[in-house]
């Protein structure tokens, strides 16, 4: 068979000519293409924020937990019961905000992923700071090659 672009001898065989490099077999050639899929980075960055959520979830209700729980000792007037109580209820205001913030970015982050883009610089910062650090770091380290839109 001949090049349909140098006009070569080429093997029948053949998907691409070894002189010019013209495809030759389209068909072939989208067969044995590497399938669109998310690279291991993005599926566990997406892995350790849904992680995230969950652990401020049961942060919360802890903290909700403990907050109530101290609430009850306040009757007795004494000094250690306030300071328990304002320190549980410090640490609760803390978790509430800080989880609120990194629900939104973690939220903005998965939802640029599943529609194939990559986060911004921005959001992966943020994820980093207030959802999870290794999530923030792998969604640093990615690719706008690594995102496909599934």
């Amino acid at each position: 068979m001949y090049c349909k672009n140098c006009g070569k001898e080429i093997d029948d065989k053949a998907v691409m000519c070894p002189h010019c490099g013209t495809v030759l077999d389209e068909s072939f050639m989208k067969r044995n293409a590497p399938s669109a899929s998310n690279s291991g980075l993005v599926t566990a960055a997406r892995v350790f924020i849904i992680l995230s959520f969950i652990a401020y979830a049961l942060a919360f209700f802890v903290l909700l937990g403990a907050t109530i729980g101290s609430s009850v000792f306040l009757g007795n007037e004494s000094y250690e019961d306030t300071s328990v109580f304002i320190t549980v209820l410090t640490y609760f205001i803390i978790i509430t905000i800080v989880g609120i913030i990194g629900i939104v970015f973690g939220a903005k982050a998965l939802k640029k992923i599943n529609a194939g883009v990559k986060p911004s610089t921005a959001v992966s910062v943020c994820v980093l700071l207030f959802t999870n650090a290794i999530a923030g770091i792998l969604l640093l380290c990615t690719k706008e090659t690594d995102y496909s839109k599934v």
